[in-house]
């Protein structure tokens, strides 16, 4: 029978999760703001919720003519399924990362009761604080980005591995890793690293989950290009995302160049630089009779603080959306340290204010910054740039922090990171421009024939921020250098065919 504590326990997480679900929903718009990787994996979604399928008019690898092949198809389909729910929004949109990502979080809380590794309620809770207010991993569920699908499918794997009997064990395990190559494929990569640094700790105990979720990968993996090729995609495939990656037979000569990359992904977290102080310093004092047990978990943390982010950054890439990879083990092996230390009273007072300085530079200062800059980073201001430049039906050309606003009065819509797909065709056909006026990264910059076709037009012009955001991996802060365009004198676009709107649009999630 389960004690009342645990069902308190229980009724405490889902509350918080429910109240920092309820948190983000209310700030959805004011951080981060609409940016190009958000863009580029909801197109083919939206496309295949309005019945157009698999393709894309943001996605530069390939034309809009052919099935969109991306490394991220499962997202695609289950982000196709919630539109029908509740329909085309920003709000909607993020609502599904927000709801994954906490989610995950719950489960991750699961499965350290289950496993027993943390043994106060008191720390149990503090890892869902801390997970789910962290810098990196709270970018992670509220940038837009697919990469929730990937870590709750980890957490589930985690919890799934502390079911008692064998066989429902391996099964769920295996249906888990057979998702893993389709919501992403650097999941197999992490899949390989962080089974082997549980495994070096585990020891005995994780050899069998470990291989079992491989196992899963493998014929997933393999299911998924049994489809691709049947399909005749598979080509495409390798070609647009193995090959554009990094990551086809030449895997090998790219390893020093993207490990050049690295020193600068290594910093974007900031909770993650704390929560290692923390882990190092156990460490340190590891000679102490108190200290010794805590010596494990200390070392699980900092090596895969460290490593995790290495590793994948030679296999192909890390970023901060992918902070989550690193920041779970990190803090799971700091509070279980931590638990550990309760007789080393300075060490541990210090190490509980670094935790609190680690969830405070996250999460709620990002939003005390989104909340001080509303008026500039409210997607209202968006809006009303769109409204005045795209009329209903246009065939418009927008940067990417126009999608969620010129999407659904668009007859069609291409974003600037399409530029290598464009035809003389398409760019003769636009008759509306929403871009920025300053954009410097070649993913956002308007093709040489737009600017030669268009200018900016200064009104409406949204607001600039009062204070600059912290930088974590986006440039741009605001939406104040969006413009609408319009044609130069004895220039312009062709006309166009209106085409009906989204249906559903604007509303909110139920």
């Amino acid at each position: 029978m389960t004690p009342p504590s645990a069902h308190r326990e229980t009724l405490g997480v889902v509350t918080l999760l429910l109240v920092l679900l309820g948190v983000n929903l209310a700030t959805a718009d004011l951080y981060p703001v609409v940016w190009v990787d958000e863009a580029l994996h909801l197109d083919p979604a939206v496309n295949l919720y309005l019945g157009n399928g698999l393709r894309s008019t943001a996605w530069g690898g390939q034309p809009v003519s052919e099935t969109w092949v991306g490394y991220t198809p499962l997202y695609a389909v289950l982000m196709a399924g919630w539109l029908h729910l509740f329909g085309f929004s920003l709000l909607a949109v993020r609502s599904f990362s927000h709801l994954l990502g906490l989610a995950a979080i719950g489960v991750v809380w699961l499965g350290c009761r289950r496993h027993g590794l943390l043994r106060s309620p008191k720390t149990r809770v503090a890892l869902v604080v801390l997970a789910a207010c962290g810098a990196g991993l709270s970018f992670s569920y509220r940038c837009g980005r697919p990469d929730t699908v990937l870590f709750l499918l980890f957490a589930a794997a985690f919890c799934a591995a502390s079911v008692h009997s064998r066989l429902p064990r391996a099964a769920i395990l295996l249906v888990l890793g057979s998702l893993i190559p389709i919501a992403g494929l650097q999941g197999i990569a992490y899949a390989a690293l962080i089974g082997v640094a549980v495994t070096l700790v585990a020891t005995r105990r994780a050899v069998e989950p470990v291989l079992t979720l491989g196992v899963g990968c493998g014929l997933g993996m393999g299911a998924y290009f049994a489809v691709m090729a049947h399909l005749r995609l598979w080509e495409t495939f390798r070609t647009v995302t193995l090959v554009h990656n990094g990551l086809d037979a030449n895997l090998l000569d790219g390893v020093v160049r993207r490990l050049t990359a690295f020193p600068k992904v290594a910093i974007e977290d900031p909770s993650g630089l704390l929560l290692l102080v923390v882990c190092l310093g156990i460490l340190l004092r590891a000679s102490h009779p108190q200290s010794a047990s805590s010596l494990l978990p200390a070392l699980f943390g900092a090596t895969t603080a460290v490593f995790v982010p290495t590793l994948m950054c030679a296999v192909g890439r890390y970023a901060l959306y992918y902070s989550w990879m690193a920041w779970i083990p990190l803090t799971i092996g700091t509070l279980v340290a931590l638990e550990a230390l309760d007789r080393v009273t300075v060490w541990r007072h210090l190490s509980v204010a670094l935790l609190g300085a680690a969830t405070l530079v996250g999460l709620p200062a990002q939003l005390a910054l989104g909340l001080l800059d509303s008026h500039a980073r409210s997607y209202r201001r968006v809006e009303e740039v769109v409204r005045a430049a795209v009329p209903q039906g246009a065939v418009a050309y927008c940067d990417p922090a126009a999608y969620y606003a010129a999407k659904p009065r668009a007859g069609q819509l291409f974003l600037t990171p399409y530029n290598p797909q464009l035809t003389a065709r398409d760019i003769g056909s636009i008759n509306a421009v929403v871009v920025r006026t300053d954009a410097s990264l070649i993913w956002e910059r308007p093709a040489r024939e737009i600017e030669r076709d268009f200018r900016p037009v200064e009104l409406p012009a949204p607001p600039a921020n009062r204070l600059p955001a912290m930088r974590l991996h986006w440039k741009y802060n605001d939406y104040a250098s969006l413009r609408g365009w319009e044609p130069r004198p004895g220039e312009g676009a062709a006309g166009h065919r209106p085409r009906p709107s989204l249906p559903g649009a604007g509303r909110a999630p139920r």
